[in-house]
């Protein structure tokens, strides 16, 4: 009775480890990805070689002194405590509000998606920390040998996921990009005028692919 008692208790325990290594497989790739996600969104030159490299100087009639306010401006907003964007660009002496209510509602929507990508990849750093580290106190230096095959699981993991999703990004990019705000956002403030709203111009198309082959890259 008690010998089927420690085999059973046994088989628990192999299904728990296969499960968490399962997902130690997973979160790799997602840790990644939402990683370089935080990255790009807090780094100042990725928005300002869009910029250039997209002509928003002729788009908007901004100066690249002003875009790299606008630039330095989203960013903190990205990081702050604030509900809505305040973005405020200097002309002579004064300053002028860039973005239309429409804009400033829709930033608050992709505030609070980045806050939550932020949140995610936190835990996924915590559970990774916590897998490995327990692993090692559990299993001692018999762990290595397995938390190599993982990482070397994860990693095609990785590499299979962004390259399907670089791939699909060059073909078809643009019904991507809509079915994206279509399943992200509960409405449709992210669809604006590029004759008027600052923020697609500043932002096109094109820009986000780029940022994406980067962000996989």
């Amino acid at each position: 009775m008690q010998r089927f008692g420690n085999e059973a208790m046994e088989k628990t325990v192999n299904g728990l480890g296969h499960l968490l290594g399962l997902m130690f497989v997973l979160a790799l790739p997602l840790f990644l990805v939402t990683s370089n996600v935080r990255v790009a969104f807090n780094t100042q030159l990725l928005y300002e070689v869009g910029f250039d490299r997209h002509d928003v100087e002729s788009r908007t009639g901004l100066s690249s002194h002003q875009l790299t306010v606008a630039a330095e401006q989203i960013r903190e907003y990205f990081n702050s405590e604030d509900d809505l964007i305040k973005l405020r660009i200097p002309f002579g002496e004064t300053t002028k509000g860039l973005f239309l209510e429409r804009e400033v509602l829709h930033m608050r929507d992709v505030k609070e998606l980045v806050s939550l990508a932020y949140r995610f990849q936190e835990g996924l750093f915590l559970f990774i920390l916590l897998f490995i580290t327990l692993g090692f106190l559990v299993r001692g230096s018999q762990f290595s040998i397995y938390a190599r095959k993982l990482l070397i699981r994860g990693s095609t993991v990785t590499i299979i996921l962004v390259g399907t999703i670089g791939l699909l990004s060059l073909i078809a990019f643009d019904p991507l990009f809509r079915l994206f705000h279509e399943l992200s956002f509960s409405n449709d403030l992210w669809i604006l005028d590029p004759t008027r709203d600052y923020l697609v111009q500043l932002f096109p198309l094109g820009f986000w692919m780029e940022s994406t082959v980067i962000i996989g890259i």
